[in-house]
């Protein structure tokens, strides 16, 4: 594709800096010091007080005292722990603990307070805050940290943990109490600056159809460039340069983007170009760090520091055990390799709830060869035989799990329309009266209509409500004319099922597809993985002829290797479930032995002599080899006549040395690291054990031999439960290498898939920067370049950079925090800048000399962001009702700071609010609701740290509980209005209330045209009038000014704020960032007592009363839009760029009108009520991920969800705009838009002029009355 070049510039530069301020204290290095080693090394947190107490670092100040600390930490871990404190990644756990005032400076005994040997009054609340140096006790010894003769101090804590009066010491943290000179290191300075941001710099074009590169002196817009000539260009970089360090070479052509552009377009590998045409288009990137996934979208550094120290932890275990560095990884590929365990539930247990001869499978084919035919466009092959058998075990005394059990059955058999045999199998009798309602009716439906009402069942189960008995029966009554027989009728039919079950371990809710458990938590992607793993299995049996038509489930048992028991406990790894080994085995002749035993005893003799009778039965099976301690049993002939072996004199001498209680408790035997209790189906056990770590234990053996098998495993087997190590065997002729020469000195192993023209290869620049400086010599890098599906809005920001020092730096012997200065941007361009930060950080723009939606880099610029708050995000499984209706809940969140705010729980379990760091509490309104939310654990809003679930990124877990009795201190604790943010939520009463107005001002321009918006409502509408602005979009100057303006002008103007949920798909650009609040959140961002707005863009003029469109009946429906301009409103000019005109658009919408979302009303009553916020989130975040899909998202997502949300049309005339409307009905119009023509592109202002007569006149009167308040103000 040809360069066009349009425009030349001047190289002259400018200066850029941006800084991000706390709204908390300033914290000193040391505390932060103290506090990271509690996190992370707690075993360092002694020795390194007992340094700086000797050393007197409370006395020293500056440079030198940090110095003198920095010193006492060990030299392998300094400069991860350097790069943390110049993040200030434990400034909150500071805060938070400094804001507490805490009296206790002596002794804690249980949980209250005891000074000079007199107990206090009331409880001791803030544990979480204490900094053990011992191991945590009942009896504690508290040292307040600064204080007069610390050294004194100090030593008589540790003269009575000598005399035993206390068992264990603890520091807090109040750093706010130290004196002297103020230097950020022992004392805090009066403010405090933070880093581990990142800026995105943009060109002022959104729509992105050129950049800026620099060829020579010179600066030239490029119209357009060939994206795949652009990503050839970057892989022939990035494949063949001389440059030797991969993150050097992404940063060259990454971090300022438009420069690098026209050398990478003039680099031409037609072998490149060759792999590349054909290399498939993949969805997600990544960075692997010892197999630990990093999500270059989502995570942040401080995600990315905890990695590094955790595992630097668990490097340092390896190291003193002397195994090898690469353990883990290596371990991953065990998992790969594990056999498909199977287990039996007979056929005649079974109630089956859909016949393959029904209704819904008749399409299908029923001869079995038919499975061998593939459709790309379903999930499930065609043949309706049951080939596959979906179970669910259902505990009907947990009928919230069975309910949702019940319902993914409804979601697999209608929604996604498998042809599977379904059927599920209760495994107690129920003690409650529901649950035996429940399962008796199930059984009646079963004994009168068969699959045939059970299927109906299924397909009407989500209207089933579990609060009462009469709900239950009234569902029956209603949908079967049923009256259900007695719970003693029934139970009887299925006694014997039931006892079947729990004889054979069946105790708990789960699901079975062909006998293989599928954790519920991973129900859709475990589900897919066993299908997809027995098709070809299947296929061969069907190609053998060695399956025949009818209960082909019943013949497969006779050809798989099934398991007749199902051990609870051993089906999911627990910490609890490991041998704690800390020594070798020191086993002489092991070469003949495959897995070790070890015989634990619990005091029962005949138990333990029948383990033993087993374990010889198996010992013919398989070489394994018995050691260990049996306590109480004396006698051990039974093992010398069973095992006569060579090696058993060694098995003496062990038995001997006797039992470790940590090694062998909770456990009867222990198969090389798995504890296992041990009954009648011990072989069961062992099976079940080996499953999960037969081919790990084989590895570990051969690699490092069996003396340090149990060591070894109980490394792995524990880490595996606190970190999700991928193993990925991706390979590609397209991947570039970074190897250390020395194999032992490798600590880090790096593999990255990245498409080097996303976005992503800007942020893993900065990521592999750091590890380098890290870990110097000691990182393998292993770079596969890919393909994505992105498109322009997801390139590399044109200028983008971190803000990530690796160590604090110093000024005149203070602490200097340090601003992110930008030099390299050129002058005279007009650019767009945005903050980039944690998930879980909140900052605001308030001060600033431009507007940073629209400036150009001109002299020195200063651009101010405010850390306001920290995010919480949580979420719940359960549902708030209201009789048979759930619904919204309001939360209020008390901290132990005295800090109080409020949020809204959704219908669908998702709570967000902002608040400073400390623990916090919930509760909900009682005056409005019957239940009251509390949490698993106090909020702990204590570090930056962005928490993962699986791939995605974990919340706090709230749980409902139903309270008999509404506590008075709910009452007395109401949230003081004063708060902003409660103001916002819950709003005011007025006397009559106001119409309520939403839109969105980005930038001063829109700025501007918004009061002409304001004003031209008011002008034509008497009734009161609301305004509500995100305040996140605004200037600190607008935020102010449009307060005053409103108040002068006699309308209500206020700000709301909704922070991106972790669960959704991220936008990139500003523009759509903007579009997406207009639409995503309108259910949550309100307060729950607005029950209707009306959107309006912020570039428009009404000229019709909007208490008119207030008023509008919209027929039951959550939202109206006008359509676009069609009939004799149609502008024939613009038909050609009618999308929706197309046939892809016109399928989707299915002879409805697509309409523009410039102008609308929602009725949130409604919208809430018809949960359309989840709807509008979910469809988003299905068709998000491909960027072809939403181009005018906040206009293609209501209309293509129409056939589930329905748009109610307005009449035409509420909207015109000049592009897709003509100018003989303008006159017509009550309210005129400025949205964009296609055909000839003008400015907002520019646009206003020409078609809004009136804005020139509305301008002057605004600009006029902006005088007079200024006026007012300076008099």
């Amino acid at each position: 594709m040809k360069i066009l070049i349009l425009i030349l510039f001047t190289t002259a530069l400018g200066t850029i800096q941006v800084s991000l301020k706390s709204n908390w204290k300033d914290t000193p290095l040391l505390y932060e010091t103290l506090s990271y080693l509690n996190e992370y090394n707690n075993e360092l947190l002694l020795p390194f007080f007992e340094g700086i107490i000797e050393k007197d670092v409370f006395n020293l100040r500056g440079e030198k005292a940090y110095n003198t600390f920095i010193e006492l930490l060990p030299e392998n871990n300094r400069k991860l722990i350097e790069l943390a404190l110049s993040l200030r990644s434990q400034s909150p756990f500071v805060a938070a603990s400094n804001s507490i005032n805490i009296s206790c400076n002596g002794i804690i005994r249980g949980n209250k307070c005891s000074l000079n040997g007199k107990e206090e009054k009331g409880r001791f609340e803030y544990e979480r805050y204490l900094l053990y140096l011992t191991k945590q006790t009942n009896t504690t010894g508290i040292l307040i940290i600064p204080q007069e003769n610390i050294k004194e101090k100090f030593n008589l804590l540790k003269q009575l943990m000598k005399e035993k009066v206390i068992s264990s010491m603890a520091l807090f943290l109040k750093p706010s109490l130290s004196e002297g000179i103020k230097d950020g290191i022992i004392t805090p300075l009066d403010t405090m600056n933070l880093t581990g941001y990142d800026i995105e710099i943009m060109h002022r074009n959104f729509k992105r159809e050129f950049g800026i590169i620099k060829e020579k002196e010179d600066y030239i817009y490029l119209k357009e460039w060939n994206n795949e000539e652009l990503r050839i260009g970057m892989m022939d970089y990035l494949l063949n340069d001389k440059e030797k360090s991969i993150s050097n070479k992404l940063m060259n052509i990454t971090q300022e983007f438009p420069l690098s552009i026209i050398n990478l377009l003039k680099r031409k590998n037609e072998s490149l170009k060759i792999i590349s045409e054909n290399l498939r288009e993949v969805n997600s990137q990544m960075m692997l760090i010892n197999g630990i996934s990093f999500n270059l979208q989502q995570q942040s550094i401080y995600d990315f520091i905890d990695i590094l120290q955790k595992e630097d932890n668990k490097l340092h275990e390896l190291q003193k055990y002397e195994l090898p560095k690469n353990l883990f990884i290596s371990s991953l590929v065990s998992k790969e390799n594990k056999e498909t365990i199977r287990f039996l539930i007979p056929s005649e247990h079974i109630i089956k709830l859909n016949s393959l001869d029904s209704y819904l499978y008749e399409r299908f084919p029923k001869q079995l060869e038919s499975f061998f035919q593939y459709n790309p466009y379903r999930l499930f092959r065609y043949t309706s035989q049951d080939l596959y058998t979906f179970i669910a075990t259902l505990d009907f005394n947990d009928l919230s799990q069975t309910l949702n059990s019940l319902k993914v059955i409804q979601t697999f058999m209608f929604r996604y329309m498998a042809p599977l045999q379904f059927g599920i199998i209760p495994i107690n009798i129920p003690t409650n009266e529901i649950g035996k309602i429940l399962l008796s009716s199930i059984i009646d439906i079963n004994n009168k209509w068969g699959t045939d009402g059970l299927m109906k069942f299924i397909e009407k189960v989500d209207e089933l409500q579990i609060n009462s008995v009469s709900q239950i029966t009234d569902f029956f009554r209603k949908f079967y004319r049923l009256r259900v027989s007695t719970f003693e009728y029934n139970i009887n039919k299925i006694l014997n099922t039931i006892n079947y079950m729990n004889n054979h371990g069946f105790k708990f809710n789960a699901f079975y597809l062909n006998g293989v458990f599928i954790n519920p938590e991973k129900m859709v992607s475990e589900f897919s993985k066993i299908y997809s793993s027995d098709i070809p299995i299947l296929q061969e049996l069907i190609r053998t002829k060695q399956l025949h038509d009818g209960n082909i489930y019943k013949q497969l048992q006779n050809k798989f290797q099934w398991i007749k028991y199902i051990d609870n406990d051993l089906m999911t790894i627990k910490q609890n479930s490991i041998a704690n080994w800390k020594e070798p085995f020191n086993i002489s002749k092991p070469e003949d032995i495959n897995h070790i035993i070890t015989l634990c005893g619990d005091g029962d003799e005949v138990k333990m002599n029948q383990i033993i009778e087993k374990l010889y039965e198996l010992h013919s099976k398989e070489k394994w080899k018995i050691i260990g301690g049996m306590k109480n049993i004396t006698e051990n002939q039974i093992i010398e006549n069973k095992f006569k072996t060579k090696e058993f004199k060694e098995i003496i001498k062990i038995l001997k040395e006797g039992n470790k209680k940590e090694i062998c408790e909770n456990a009867n035997i222990i198969f090389d690291s798995i504890k296992i209790k041990g009954n009648e189906h011990l072989e069961e056990q062992i099976k079940l054990v080996l499953h999960g770590i037969k081919h790990l234990s084989e590895n570990l053996k051969r690699d490092i031999g069996i003396n340090k098998l149990g060591i070894a495993m109980n490394l792995i087997l524990l880490d595996s439960l606190t970190t999700n190590r991928v193993y990925d065997n991706n390979q590609s002729p397209l991947t570039v290498k970074q190897v250390v020469n020395d194999v032992n000195s490798i600590q880090y192993n790096i593999k990255l898939l990245i498409d080097p023209i996303m976005r992503e290869a800007q942020k893993v620049s900065k990521m592999l920067q750091i590890l380098e400086e890290l870990y110097p010599n000691q990182i393998n890098i292993e770079m596969i370049l890919i393909k994505t599906s992105g498109k322009g809005g997801d390139f590399p920001c044109e200028y983008y950079y971190s803000n990530i020092p690796f160590k604090p730096i110093f000024n005149n012997n203070q602490r200097k925090d340090q601003d992110l200065i930008i030099q390299s941007l050129p002058k005279n361009i007009m650019f767009q800048l945005k903050i980039i930060t944690a998930q879980n950080i909140d900052t605001l723009l308030t001060n600033t000399t431009v507007d940073i939606d629209n400036f150009k880099n001109n002299g020195t610029i200063m651009i101010e962001y405010s850390l306001t708050n920290l995010v919480i995000e949580a979420t719940s499984q359960s549902k708030v009702y209201i009789g048979n209706e759930y619904r919204y809940n309001i939360i209020n969140v008390t901290g132990d700071n005295g800090f109080i705010n409020q949020g809204v729980l959704s219908k669908d379990g998702y709570f967000q609010t902002l608040v400073p760091p400390g623990i916090y509490s919930t509760y909900s309104n009682p005056s409005m609701y019957y239940k009251f939310i509390t949490l698993n654990q106090p909020f702990e809003v204590l570090n930056f740290k962005f928490t993962v679930h699986e791939l995605s990124f974990q919340s706090v877990l709230l749980s409902l509980e139903e309270k008999n009795k509404i506590m008075n201190e709910l009452n007395t604790n109401k949230p003081s209005t004063s708060n902003s943010f409660i103001s916002n939520l819950f709003g005011n009463k007025k006397d009559e209330p106001p119409i309520e107005i939403f839109t969105i001002a980005g930038g001063k321009d829109y700025e501007r045209t918004v009061k002409i918006l304001i004003y031209s409502v008011k002008k034509n509408t008497k009734s009161p009038l609301k305004f509500w602005l995100i305040e996140d979009f605004l200037s600190p100057e607008g935020r102010i000014k449009l307060k005053e303006y409103g108040k002068a002008l006699g309308v209500t103007i206020e700000y709301c704020r909704f922070h991106w949920p972790y669960f959704m798909f991220k936008q990139v650009s500003k523009t759509r960032i903007i579009w997406a609040n207009k639409i995503l959140f309108l259910d949550m961002m309100f307060p729950q007592t607005v029950d209707k707005i009306i959107f309006m863009d912020s570039d428009q003029v009404t000229r019709a009363d909007a208490k008119e469109l207030w008023n509008f009946d919209i027929q039951g429906n959550a939202i109206a839009m006008t359509p676009f301009c069609d009939g004799e409103w149609l502008n024939k000019e613009t038909v050609n760029y009618r999308f929706w005109y197309h046939d892809s658009w016109q399928h989707a919408l299915q002879n409805r009108p697509y309409h523009i979302s410039a102008l609308f009303i929602a009725d949130l009553k409604t919208f809430r009520m018809n949960n359309v916020g989840e709807q509008y989130r979910s469809m988003y975040n299905n068709l998000a991920f491909d960027p072809n899909n939403l181009a005018n998202l906040d206009q293609d997502l209501p209309n293509y969800i129409q056939n589930y949300v329905p748009i109610f049309s307005l009449p035409q005339e509420w909207l015109w705009c000049e592009s897709w409307c003509n100018q003989k009905v303008k006159s017509k119009a009550k309210t005129i838009d400025l949205c964009s023509n296609p055909i000839k592109p003008l400015g907002k202002i520019e646009s206003a002029l020409k078609y809004i007569e009136e804005w020139k006149s509305y301008d002057e009167i605004v600009h006029g009355m902006e005088e007079k308040i200024n006026n007012k103000k300076e008099l």
